[in-house]
């Protein structure tokens, strides 16, 4: 008897560690600790952190977490294969979650982002356009970034090894 609770409460447990639900929604990140589906690195910064949910079967979802909107974008374009039902971004300035295709994006190389593509999100034209004028980039939408296939062209590897702050042009 004791054996059995202790193997079910072990299952139990298991179970709830996995990254597997049964609907489609934002996942939560435990900043500090979860790592990065594209390029396994800690997922430390909200401001710059995604998601993508796969259908493993029917039913049956998988969140994939990303440290930069970028990896998010490069993963999606290498694995076509597979069926992803639904992308999420933070916005830069509330760090809400927005689904990636109604998000407004940034492209600037000023922007430290973790994985150096500068790219951030932000969930309206407005504050997409602020963000742009702060840091001499341009507006996107997500048709465009994902055109642009979350390329690193931006020096390297962003805020390692340094600060992960912006740094606005004047």
């Amino acid at each position: 008897m004791r054996v059995t609770l202790l193997v079910m409460v072990v299952l139990t447990l298991l179970l709830a560690g996995c990254s597997q639900a049964t609907e489609i929604k934002p996942p939560t990140i435990r900043y500090g600790e979860d790592k990065c589906a594209d390029c396994d690195m800690i997922i430390n910064d909200e401001r710059f952190a995604a998601a993508a949910i796969r259908e493993i079967s029917a039913g049956d979802y998988e969140s994939l977490l990303f440290d930069d909107i970028g990896d998010l974008v490069r993963y999606l374009a290498q694995h076509k294969d597979q069926t992803f039902v639904a992308s999420y971004v933070h916005d830069y300035d509330t760090k809400a979650w927005i689904e990636a295709e109604k998000a407004v994006y940034v492209d600037s190389d000023t922007l430290k982002t973790p994985m150096a593509t500068g790219l951030a999100a932000s969930s309206s034209q407005g504050g997409a356009e602020a963000l742009a004028a702060q840091w001499n980039g341009k507006v996107m939408d997500w048709e465009a970034v994902k055109a642009q296939g979350g390329t690193m062209r931006h020096g390297g590897m962003g805020g390692m090894g340094g600060s992960n702050q912006p740094t606005p042009t004047k």
